[in-house]
């Protein structure tokens, strides 16, 4: 298994830095090609989490970061953010209103159609634990 991490401070102005790290890890440790959709499917779904993250888990604080993992395993890329925010409920989220009345609230459906597997939980110490998978 081939690993790349980053920690990031909670801030709008990592989103950039952000989608580099999932690019060049998807581009170096997922063997994935420069033109491979799938590298644009994952920096936009890591940017939608990081975007979450910092506006809503940690409600903008810059005192505070997060981290982001990337695993690449032989059958699949896993994508795992750990942030100290507020606690993530999936269920509690409505569904996007798809009708063009709404501008936001579309990135949780966003990476659920991006990814084959979306999972939000605490982990042992406490943290929001999101882990995002697409099977290669």
């Amino acid at each position: 298994m081939k690993i790349m991490e980053l920690i990031v401070t909670n801030s709008l102005d990592e989103l950039e830095n952000i989608r580099s790290f999932a690019h060049k890890a998807c581009v170096d440790l997922a063997r994935m090609v420069e033109n491979d959709a799938r590298i644009s499917r994952v920096e936009l779904g890591v940017n939608e989490v990081a975007v979450n993250i910092i506006k809503h888990a940690n409600r903008g604080r810059k005192d505070v970061s997060f981290r982001i993992v990337l695993h690449v395993s032989l059958h699949q890329l896993n994508v795992e953010f750990f942030d100290s925010g507020n606690r993530f409920d999936p269920t509690a989220v409505s569904p996007p209103c798809l009708d063009g009345s709404r501008e936001n609230g579309f990135g949780i459906f966003i990476v659920s159609k991006l990814f084959d597997k979306v999972v939000y939980l605490q982990n042992e110490t406490g943290e929001n634990h999101t882990i995002l998978t697409l099977l290669l």
